[in-house]
């Protein structure tokens, strides 16, 4: 077994070779076929590298938080009422993917900051570069 996880660890697969005891353990106890395991093993390396990759995604933000949009309180101000809609809307990204831009207006304190940190983390779980900056350099 130490041979097929140092050749694991080779090939850079190293969630399947962390995994690896416990997986083939498990697996004989289920009498799980070889390709069953195998595909166990494989769903792990990949879980192991897009949550890696976001993390790294995240680092590189330089977001400093991840917030969610359930902490983002509709309440707090009128004007975040009135387009609750238009907000959530921005979670599903599209905008990326359409390759537009959002611009975030309104007075202080409505939120703009926060909502443009929301969006950011969204965008690091969906594997997205992201750069967070709060001074333009134009």
């Amino acid at each position: 077994m130490n041979a097929l996880n140092d050749k694991l660890t080779q090939l850079k697969l190293d969630f399947m070779a962390r995994e690896l005891d416990r997986v083939v353990t498990d697996a004989a106890a289920r009498s799980l076929s070889p390709a069953a395991t195998l595909e166990w093993l494989a769903d792990l390396e990949l879980e192991g590298r897009q949550s890696r990759s976001v993390e790294r995604r995240f680092r590189l933000s330089k977001l400093q938080a991840k917030h969610g949009i359930e902490s983002f309180q509709f309440n707090h101000h009128k004007s975040r009422q009135q387009i609750k809609s238009k907000i959530l809307h921005l979670l599903d990204l599209d905008f990326v993917k359409q390759g537009t831009n959002i611009v975030l207006i309104g007075n202080p304190g409505t939120g703009k900051t926060f909502l443009s940190k929301i969006i950011g983390w969204k965008a690091c779980q969906a594997n997205l570069r992201v750069l967070f900056t709060r001074r333009c350099r134009c």
